[in-house]
């Protein structure tokens, strides 16, 4: 069980470092505030199955009840929820077609409507035709 939590834990710690790291070399506090700018790179981070639990049992396994995780004291954050179209738990294609075109579907579709007969557009090609570069990183294998 601890070589689980220390696994888990390592995890955490690499993706948060990740996070930062990134974040720190593209955003600017001050540009953030002026009225006039906007960002030049927005990244989204998607921890597949990361709830408030999750962040929460990483904050209680790294800091106990002492200190606040990084991650909750980010000015700007939200969270979604991605129930499937039937309504049931989501799986992480539902899930990545909902967060990725504003869309919901049934377990087992990528970038599909409920009945697969539609194509929806994502995020990554709304960027693309408006000219802007765009990636993604992931865990795992895609097919």
């Amino acid at each position: 069980m601890r070589a689980k939590i220390n696994h888990y834990r390592k995890t955490v710690l690499f993706l948060f470092f990740l996070m930062f790291l990134f974040t720190g070399f593209l955003l600017n506090p001050a540009d953030i505030l002026a009225e006039d700018s906007y960002p030049s790179s927005v990244i989204l981070f998607i921890g597949d199955g990361m709830g408030l639990e999750q962040i929460y049992f990483g904050q209680l396994v790294e800091y106990g009840f002492s200190k606040t995780s990084s991650i909750l004291s980010f000015p700007y954050k939200t969270t979604v929820s991605t129930v499937n179209i039937e309504g049931t738990t989501t799986d992480s294609a539902a899930a990545a077609t909902a967060i990725g075109t504003g869309v919901k579907t049934k377990n087992g579709r990528i970038a599909t409507n409920w009945n697969a007969k539609m194509d929806l557009t994502t995020i990554l090609e709304i960027a693309q035709q408006n000219g802007y570069a765009t990636g993604l990183v992931a865990t795992c294998h895609l097919t």
